[in-house]
């Protein structure tokens, strides 16, 4: 395994798999016959799954253009929390971006024609980016997911991943913000929007670039931490619940 990045702070936010928390067939309630687990308002996995079918990224049919669109960069503390984003189909900002997020995905709900959301994701200190997913539901500020490391994280909404794929930041660099102190875009802080021209421009080279590399490639890998951080926290909450008991007997 040589694909750990520099910053070892494993998880934050989260993942994707699957048909996703979509709306309709495949709400939030259908995921829970599905999978998941609710208690006191966290959703838990069930266990390990399967890698997803790669095949589902990176069409060459998706589109290059769009006459309006949202764009944001998407920073994770770990590609733990990636994986889990494409494993599970769901993501997690700060409490500030969650709100700005969803601020974001009801502006473009209302507008006449579509407008989709599209999140770019890079993990800190790992000189590149490593995909493209889009917002496809609202934040939901009520519940919350168990599987990161830091339970900080609260609230989340459904995405879908388009492309998946490694894409050094030397690629990118040149695409600078105006509205960001004139920062280039490989710069920007979590939930850092970027406009149209320039989302555009990250689509383009996302699509045209020919990696050999993507967080599929480890999958597993990370299946098994995740099992590994999960064990560690029911461990630890067991314990929790036995000195509790213990405590209010005496």
């Amino acid at each position: 395994m040589n694909r750990v990045y520099p910053n070892k702070l494993y998880g934050q936010y989260q993942g994707a798999y699957g048909s996703g928390f979509g709306y309709g067939s495949n709400s939030y309630g259908s995921q829970n016959r599905q999978g998941w687990l609710t208690l006191d308002n966290k959703y838990r996995s069930r266990g390990r799954g399967k890698a997803p079918d790669r095949e589902q990224y990176n069409q060459e049919e998706f589109p290059e253009t769009f006459t309006d669109a949202k764009f944001f960069v998407i920073k994770s503390y770990s590609e733990d929390d990636v994986h889990k984003s494409i494993k599970y189909n769901v993501w997690s900002s700060t409490q500030n971006g969650n709100k700005k997020l969803d601020a974001a995905y009801q502006e473009a709900q209302h507008k006449p024609d579509k407008c989709p959301v599209f999140l770019f994701f890079s993990v800190n200190t790992s000189g590149q980016f490593v995909g493209v997913a889009e917002m496809v539901g609202p934040v939901d500020f009520n519940k919350s997911l168990d599987y990161w490391q830091q339970d900080k994280w609260v609230g989340y909404f459904p995405v879908k991943w388009h492309i998946v794929k490694d894409v050094p930041n030397s690629m990118l660099k040149h695409i600078i913000l105006e509205y960001n102190e004139n920062k280039p875009v490989t710069n920007s802080r979590d939930t850092q929007e970027v406009k149209l021209e320039q989302g555009l421009q990250m689509i383009k080279i996302f699509k045209d670039h020919s990696s050999k590399r993507c967080i599929l490639d480890d999958f597993e890998f990370y299946e098994e931490r995740q099992k590994r951080i999960q064990e560690k926290k029911a461990k630890q909450q067991f314990q929790k619940q036995v000195s509790d008991i213990v405590t209010t007997s005496y």
